[in-house]
């Protein structure tokens, strides 16, 4: 723990990203939630999973073009103009009536956000001046989003109650002190840019190799199931069960507390006793039973609506920490290229899974979008037993 200490008394940029982290992960978590019920009351439930699957492709694409745009105008230029924007699309969505505004907002908000991440992700990387302690660093940093992710949806049901828009007006309130944070904490020399990934040529080594293409795989199933809940959960609570925000924002609270309880256990018996490989195998099985009873529960059955919402997110958290933990034992801190093809997975995950929810609301009422949404989660149980076991 002294060696933590250490590295972060050298290298004090990384406190302040931490700090950073934090505020843009309650900014985004504020939002998360309420999207897509925001979205349906201009479009409609099905022109919701066409609106995230363009804004998902728009930001991979951008994903993939930043790293240019950062050699040209450095760290702190980029994160600093892709911050005003976010702050002025979010805002807008806070007094927004047109549909085409609310659309133009929505694409920017999710277009930038995750530019966002991408490039706090970069700052990382330049202070991990320890190959030893980049778990331990990025650890912190999951820590940081996870703590925002827990305590966010409680309020949000709150100020959702009144006003689905006033959310954003209250997210948008982040990003101020995130822009002067910015201004004073991270500006640097644009010469600090290094190790910007080169992705086509990491794609090609991760799918080349068994247990990185495995481990890429179920990651990318995990991120469905977000995807999945994200979009259609909050509608499906709201308006097919209609349940007051206020009661969503309290069962969201109960739902996300695994992530803070579980993680570290997880982990320990992961590297001490288990292996991920088998943990990772009853995560998915745990997300697939519980997502396919969530779509069963009646409306009135509040306490057990909770319930199984809770054990959704225990399985996510040994799903998420094995497959983060096993990566990260085939890959270290000088392999940032596969690194971004990881976290690639969250924007391939908004492509493929609004597609999967728009077939599925076309034949079958919203219990068979879970049940379908719990059978496809198997999938990462199957690619988990594909992998080669750690222990």
């Amino acid at each position: 723990m002294e060696n933590v200490f250490s590295a972060l008394s050298l290298r004090k940029c990384l406190i302040w990203v931490y700090l950073g982290t934090l505020l843009l992960s309650f900014h985004s978590y504020f939002t998360a939630y309420v999207n897509s019920s925001f979205l349906e009351g201009f479009f409609g439930s099905v022109s919701v999973g066409v609106i995230y699957v363009v804004s998902a492709v728009i930001s991979l694409v951008t994903l993939v073009l930043l790293p240019r745009e950062i050699r040209l105008y450095g760290k702190f230029r980029t994160i600093l103009l892709l911050s005003v924007l976010q702050f002025g699309a979010v805002l807008a969505l806070a007094y927004v009536s047109s549909p085409i505004l609310a659309l133009l907002a929505f694409l920017i908000s999710q277009i930038t956000l995750p530019l966002i991440f991408y490039v706090l992700d970069i700052y990382v990387e330049d202070n991990t001046y320890s190959e030893s302690l980049t778990g331990i660093i990025r650890g912190l940093l999951l820590t940081a989003g996870n703590l925002a992710l827990v305590l966010s949806p409680y309020l949000v049901g709150v100020l959702a109650e009144d006003n689905i828009q006033n959310v954003f007006l209250f997210a948008s309130l982040f990003i101020l002190p995130f822009l002067l944070l910015t201004l004073t904490k991270l500006r640097v020399p644009k010469k600090h840019i290094s190790r910007i990934p080169d992705m086509r040529k990491a794609i090609a080594v991760t799918f080349k190799d068994r247990n990185l293409r495995n481990v890429f795989l179920a990651n990318l199933i995990l991120q469905i199931f977000y995807a999945g809940m994200v979009i259609w959960s909050p509608i499906y609570l709201t308006k097919v069960l209609e349940i007051p925000w206020s009661t969503v924002g309290l069962l969201f609270t109960f739902m996300l507390l695994p992530f803070l309880m579980f993680e570290l256990p997880v982990g320990f018996i992961a590297d001490k006793y288990a292996g991920e490989k088998e943990m990772m195998i009853v995560g998915f099985g745990t997300i697939s039973i519980f997502t396919a009873a969530f779509g069963l529960v009646p409306g009135s059955s509040i306490f057990l609506l909770g319930a199984v919402l809770f054990l959704t997110r225990t399985g996510a958290v040994f799903a998420e920490m094995t497959t983060e933990s096993y990566f990260f034992k085939k890959v270290s801190g000088r392999d940032p290229d596969l690194i971004s093809v990881f976290r690639s997975t969250r924007p391939l995950a908004f492509i493929i899974g609004p597609p999967i929810g728009i077939a599925a609301l076309s034949f079958m009422p919203y219990q068979g979008l879970f049940l379908t949404l719990g059978a496809l989660t198997l999938l990462g149980a199957l690619f988990a037993s594909r992998l080669k076991d750690t222990l």
